[in-house]
C-alpha cells in the first residue's frame, strides 16, 4: 500500500485516534496503524503514527513540559536560574483521618512513570479491618531508593504507634534466587517464610542449610542481612496481620498503569479524582454497617456465627 496520502495529513489522522488515544492512553503504536488501515486502506509509517499519538496526547492531557509548572509548591530546586523539579509529596485530608482507624501495617512500593521523563511514583498504602485498602501518601522522585523515599517512610513513622520495617517474601524470594539461581531453593525459602510454627521454620532452614552446604555465600550469611521477624511469620509477633507480599499497594499500581504515560499533573489530578470517588463509597458502606447495629468487623461477625 502507498505510504503517501493526499487528504490524510498528521491532523486529519490525530481527528481519527483522539478517541482511542483518550480512552487507552498506553494504546500501542502498531494498534492504531492497524486501524487507520482498516479505516483508509491505507497503511500510516510507524514514525508519522507515533507522532500523530504524540499530538493527541498533548491535545488531551497537555504539555509535558508546562505540566510541571502546574504543581504549586516548592517541589524543585533553583539550578542555573532555573527551578528544576526534583520530588513531590502529597496526601490528603480524608486518607490521613482514615489511617486513625486501619491497622498499623503500611506497604510501600514503586512504580515508573513513562513517557517523555521518567520519575518514581511512590505509593503507600494501608487496610482497615475490614480488609478495604487505602491509600494514604504518594510521591514522585528520581528513583526508589533515593533519600526521598527514606523521608515518605520516615514521615509514616512520626507516629506514637512502634513501628518496624518487615519485608516482602515475594522480592526475598526474587534476590535469593538472583544470588543461587535455584528453583527449588527458592520455592522452600518462601515455604520457611509462610510457616507460623517456630520449630517447623528451624526444622526446614536446617534441610535447606545442609542440601545448600558449599554454596558461596553460605545460607546463614545471605539470611544474615535480617532479622527473621522480618521476614518469616512465626517470629513476626502479629505485627504482618497476614501480609506477606505487597500485594495491597501492588493493585493500588494497577489501578493507575494507565496514568503513568501521562504528563505528571494529570498523574496527579487522576488519583485525586480516584480518591474522590473512593471515599464517599467507603464511608456510605461504614455507615450502613453502624446504622445496622454492626459492632465487630465482618470477619468477627462471620466466625461468630
Amino acid at each position: 500500500m502507498s505510504q503517501d496520502h493526499q487528504k490524510l495529513d498528521a491532523k486529519s489522522i490525530c481527528n481519527c485516534i483522539m478517541p482511542l488515544v483518550k480512552e487507552n492512553p498506553i494504546i500501542p503504536v502498531s494498534t492504531l496503524i492497524a486501524d487507520m488501515q482498516a479505516q483508509f486502506q491505507y497503511r500510516v509509517s510507524y514514525r508519522k503514527a507515533w507522532l500523530v499519538k504524540q499530538m493527541a496526547m498533548q491535545q488531551l492531557y497537555g504539555d509535558w513540559d508546562e505540566s510541571y509548572n502546574e504543581l504549586q509548591g516548592p517541589n524543585g530546586q533553583l539550578e542555573l536560574g532555573r527551578r528544576v523539579f526534583r520530588r513531590l509529596f502529597w496526601t490528603f485530608d480524608p486518607c490521613v483521618k482514615a489511617f486513625s482507624h486501619c491497622k498499623p501495617l503500611v506497604q510501600v512500593d514503586g512504580t515508573w512513570l513513562y513517557g517523555k521523563y521518567t520519575q518514581i511514583l511512590l505509593i503507600a498504602v494501608a487496610q482497615d479491618s475490614n480488609g478495604n485498602v487505602l491509600p494514604i501518601a504518594f510521591a514522585i522522585m528520581e528513583s526508589e531508593n533515593s533519600k526521598s523515599s527514606k523521608g515518605l517512610v520516615a514521615a509514616i513513622r512520626q507516629s506514637e504507634v512502634p513501628w518496624r520495617s518487615i519485608y516482602c517474601i515475594r522480592h526475598i524470594a526474587a534476590n535469593f534466587h538472583n544470588q543461587y539461581k535455584n528453583k527449588d531453593w527458592r520455592k522452600r525459602i518462601v515455604n520457611m517464610g509462610y510457616k507460623l510454627e517456630a520449630h517447623r521454620f528451624r526444622h526446614k532452614l536446617a534441610r535447606l542449610e545442609t542440601d545448600m552446604a558449599g554454596s558461596n555465600p553460605p545460607l546463614r550469611q545471605w539470611l544474615g542481612s535480617m532479622e527473621p521477624w522480618q521476614w518469616a511469620q512465626c517470629f513476626d509477633e502479629g505485627y504482618r496481620y497476614g501480609q506477606m507480599t505487597t500485594n495491597l499497594v501492588e493493585a493500588i499500581n494497577s489501578i493507575l498503569r494507565h496514568t503513568r504515560h501521562l504528563p505528571i499533573s494529570v498523574v496527579f489530578s487522576a488519583i485525586f479524582s480516584r480518591l474522590t470517588t473512593l471515599m464517599p463509597k467507603m464511608g456510605l458502606k461504614q455507615v450502613k454497617q453502624l446504622e445496622a447495629g454492626h459492632v465487630y468487623v465482618e470477619k468477627i461477625r462471620d466466625a461468630m456465627k
